[in-house]
């Protein structure tokens, strides 16, 4: 299967969202962002809509068999960035938790 790792960037700070998707297009998963946001949704993308000035764009395409290894793939990135001075990720959660269940038990 095919996926991909995308960032939501403000250009008017340093704040970055990072996320994965499974979706064709970066465009139907931005719209999904976007509709939560304008229905008043708890998204951590609000941060950067909110300043009303951002882009998205594909970090990095994923082929993967199960969906952990995407997940994977998003978590380093965001571990990645979070120790980036240049950036302030607005991720309120990991992508992976390591003792979850459903990982120790590969069913993702």
């Amino acid at each position: 299967m095919k996926g991909f790792i995308y960032e939501i960037r403000d250009l008017n700070s340093n704040k970055i969202y990072v996320g994965s998707s499974k979706k064709a297009r970066l465009s139907d998963r931005i719209s999904d962002h976007l509709y939560s946001y304008k229905k008043n949704r708890p998204i951590n993308s609000r941060l950067i809509f909110d300043g009303n000035n951002w882009e998205a764009k594909i970090i990095e395409e994923v082929e993967y068999t199960k969906k952990i290894e995407l997940l994977l793939r998003e978590q380093s990135w965001l571990d990645d960035l979070k120790d980036d001075d240049n950036y302030e990720l607005v991720n309120g959660v990991r992508a992976v938790a390591f003792n979850s269940p459903k990982i120790l038990s590969n069913q993702i």
